[in-house]
């Protein structure tokens, strides 16, 4: 949207009249008008901008919000990132090995060892004789 010459020049006299410190006087006598006339002007220049001018405060509004959002999120993954990386790591989970089956099969046992033993039995009526020789024939005969 552009401005016509006139809306130009009215604009270039505020801002001279505002950041340069001229009085409404000088600036009238030195474009030839009255300084009611200039004030007139400069009032619905004001108010025809005003609405564009609030427009351009919202934007202002906009931008912050555009840069702070991204930022706000970028030092929040970054915060996230540091704290996976600087934080102490759990000790590590003991491994198990689990035993490799064999084809070797274990002899069925020939003894039960859970089973209740008891001596054996002597009979009552044997006699010293009895047991000498019964020990003979166990033991082996020595050769002399």
């Amino acid at each position: 949207m552009e401005l016509d010459p006139v809306k130009k020049e009215t604009f270039r006299l505020m801002g001279k009249m505002h950041v340069e410190g001229y009085t409404l006087e000088e600036l009238a006598h030195e474009n030839g008008t009255t300084p009611a006339a200039l004030s007139s002007r400069f009032y619905k220049l004001k108010k025809e901008l005003a609405p564009k001018i609030a427009r351009m405060d919202d934007e202002k509004m906009r931008r912050f919000v555009f840069f702070t959002l991204p930022m706000s999120l970028l030092l929040v993954i970054a915060a996230v990132l540091a704290w996976l990386l600087l934080r102490p790591l759990p000790p590590p989970a003991p491994v198990h090995v689990r035993p490799v089956p064999t084809v070797i099969v274990a002899p069925a046992p020939t003894f039960d060892q859970a089973a209740p033993t008891q001596p054996a039995p002597t009979p009552v009526d044997a006699t010293e004789e009895d047991l000498g020789a019964k020990n003979a024939r166990l033991t082996p005969a020595r050769k002399k």
